[in-house]
């Protein structure tokens, strides 16, 4: 009738968030990757920077291993860091929406560095790094970022025990 007016169509995807928030414990923000998420960018873009490092640095190491074997070791936990960063910068477009910028690859080269030292110093790296990622699985209540940062704790483990087993192949 020409009283009447036409209900407005409403775009699909919006009318399938609409009956999708209307579903039981629905929330307009994500459950995951979303608000409660967002207080530890920084602390990921900084672990990110660490794991692209790693990443270099393992792969430089890896040269100067005694043998095949803990060289292939070596390059394994640094292709694993470089796993790592990219399951970070991910994240980080998960949570932001943004792509992360790409971190420096920085190296520290310490030439008079022995082999054993080498091991030793990543070693405690790599406990550090396990150390503090469970810290921040400990500080977030975003549910899906507690269970990379609890993987990745466990990851730097597992790398410091391979480094402490090539520590004791090499005395």
């Amino acid at each position: 009738t020409a009283g009447e007016t036409a209900p407005q169509a409403q775009p699909a995807a919006q009318g399938t968030q609409s009956r999708e928030l209307a579903l039981p414990g629905a929330q307009a923000e994500p459950c995951c990757m979303g608000t409660e998420a967002r207080t530890m960018v920084a602390v990921l873009e900084q672990f990110s920077q660490e794991e692209t490092a790693d990443e270099a640095t393992y792969r430089q190491f890896s040269r100067m291993a005694p043998s095949r074997t803990a060289a292939a070791v070596l390059r394994e936990l640094g292709r694993q860091a470089g796993l790592r960063a990219k399951e970070l910068a991910a994240v980080h477009y998960l949570i932001t929406g943004e792509e992360q910028r790409a971190a420096a690859a920085a190296v520290v080269v310490q030439p008079q560095l022995s082999y054993r030292a080498m091991l030793r110093e990543r070693y405690h790296a790599a406990v550090c790094n396990g150390f503090n990622y469970a810290r921040a699985e400990e500080g977030t209540a975003d549910p899906c970022l507690q269970r990379i940062l609890e993987r990745f704790s466990a990851e730097n483990y597992a790398a410091a025990d391979r480094l402490l087993r090539l520590l004791m192949q090499a005395q």
